[in-house]
């Protein structure tokens, strides 16, 4: 397989005149699986080896123990939350679609408004970084919108405005509708974009300042069923980046270059992944709803950032 460079704005083509070979059989497999109520709209791993999930239909918050046969679930906390993060010290920040972000201490169980505040504009999805920054996607309304420019500010811990990711290398808006950020440990931003309704989906990968390294859409062999439409991305302890899509698993480089990619269903697990995390143990969590069973599950799955790691020093 040859590759040739393209311009950073746009990232790299790959010739596709020879079949796709760099999927790998994987060497890992899955440690342990749970049934749950409903998929997963957004749940993030906590550093006391918990779950917070949010349920955007019954609008509530819940904390959950994961055993080996089994979920143990606290009391459902009410709360409309589009997405959740937590923060170093272990306090849970709730974007409610306001322009402040709402917190939740992790010891109190109280909701209350956060130092967090990007008026005039709304707030949508959020990240933590390592060092304590905190990362939120921004819109003027709820309402999704082309004309409409949005955009990732980034604040330090006690809320002062830092800096703002909206324009490319050409000065020209970056983003339709971002949603998941992650960050590796050189400060390298991915970014899902979407387009409305859906339609077609894009990881965007820049630098610390902004500059764009590249802008991944997918592989054309594997989109031919679909379009490239990333429900989940995540960043290894090593800095690559997993992007869940459909059954498919992206594995990108820190530059957001493709390394390799798994398909689920080659390993008998028929599912449309819904979301991801990684928690501080290397454990790959992802939510998924099975088609033919029409459950929805949790896998845990094992070895798979060593894999990863394999692979992309290899390269």
């Amino acid at each position: 397989m040859e590759y040739f460079s393209n311009s950073l704005l746009y990232g790299f083509l790959i010739d596709i005149s020879v079949p796709l070979t760099f999927e790998t059989k994987p060497d890992f497999d899955i440690a342990f699986q749970w049934e749950t109520d409903s998929a997963f709209n957004h749940f993030v791993t906590c550093n006391d080896e918990t779950l917070w999930i949010n349920d955007t239909e019954a609008d509530t918050l819940t904390k959950v123990v994961l055993l080996e046969d089994r979920m143990i679930k606290s009391p459902s906390i009410k709360a409309s939350c589009y997405a959740i993060a937590e923060t170093p010290s272990g306090n849970l920040l709730l974007s409610c679609e306001l322009s402040k972000l709402l917190e939740l201490p992790k010891e109190v169980m109280e909701i209350k408004e956060s130092c967090y505040d990007i008026s005039p504009l709304i707030t949508k999805t959020i990240h933590v970084t390592k060092n304590n920054k905190v990362m939120i996607t921004s819109a003027e309304d709820i309402v999704p919108s082309y004309e409409r420019p949005r955009k990732i500010i980034v604040l330090d811990s006690k809320g002062k405005h830092e800096t703002e990711y909206q324009y490319d290398n050409n000065k020209k808006q970056l983003f339709t509708l971002p949603d998941i950020i992650v960050t590796t440990s050189e400060n390298n931003v991915g970014v899902v974009d979407m387009e409305l309704g859906r339609e077609k989906g894009r990881v965007v990968v820049l630098d610390e300042g902004g500059r764009v390294l590249n802008i991944y859409t997918g592989i054309s062999e594997l989109n031919k069923q679909g379009s490239f439409d990333p429900f989940g991305l995540v960043v290894t302890k090593c800095d690559n980046f997993i992007v869940a899509d459909s059954s498919i698993l992206h594995v990108l480089d820190k530059g957001g270059q493709i390394i390799l990619f798994f398909d689920t269903r080659n390993w008998g697990v028929y599912t449309l992944m819904y979301g991801m995390q990684i928690s501080d143990k290397d454990e790959l969590l992802i939510s998924s709803f099975e088609l033919f069973t029409t459950e929805n599950k949790l896998y845990q799955i094992a070895c798979a950032v060593d894999i990863v790691k394999t692979t992309s020093d290899d390269q």
